[in-house]
């Protein structure tokens, strides 16, 4: 049997946990003031950022909710954020920091680029590339690069064997 994480009192994006309600599910308080059960993992993986509130307000904000370019961006956001995502080691766990202020500052730096790539590459071979690897992600070292041109883009990579016993 899995072992039981207690996360009480932490806080992912706008919910805090409060307890566990049964295996899966967990009673968290949105900084709004709701109280809602919801499965643990989507709000660790960020699946769940808030009661629904955030969701009304994003929509209303910029309307893009839900779109490939909105995933990018939260995506990569918690990439360099939250040490609760996988990848979270490779980005901010070694210095990267995501310093787009706002979905808004991200859409206005980039929005029209990634329409001109999606136009000439397709979405799917459309994903977000920073020029410089070491660098944050920032308008100027972000790009729109195809898979190929990403895959090129890697941080070197040491490979280590083990001593051979003779």
């Amino acid at each position: 049997m899995a072992k039981r994480i207690d996360i009480t009192g932490k806080k992912y994006n706008k919910l805090t946990a409060m307890k566990r309600v049964n295996g899966t599910h967990w009673k968290f308080l949105c900084e709004c003031g709701n109280v809602k059960d919801i499965q643990r993992s989507k709000v660790v993986r960020e699946e769940t950022r808030s009661c629904g509130c955030l969701r009304v307000a994003n929509f209303l904000t910029h309307g893009m909710r839900g779109t490939r370019f909105y995933r990018i961006y939260t995506v990569a956001k918690s990439r360099c954020e939250n040490p609760n995502v996988d990848s979270y080691p490779n980005y901010g766990g070694r210095g990267i920091k995501f310093e787009f202020e706002s979905f808004e500052q991200f859409k206005e730096a980039l929005y029209e680029e990634y329409l001109a790539h999606v136009k000439e590459y397709g979405e799917t071979d459309t994903t977000i590339d920073r020029i410089d690897n070491s660098l944050n992600y920032t308008p100027n070292n972000c790009r729109w690069a195809t898979r190929a041109i990403q895959n090129n883009n890697r941080r070197e990579r040491r490979w280590f064997r083990k001593p051979v016993a003779v």
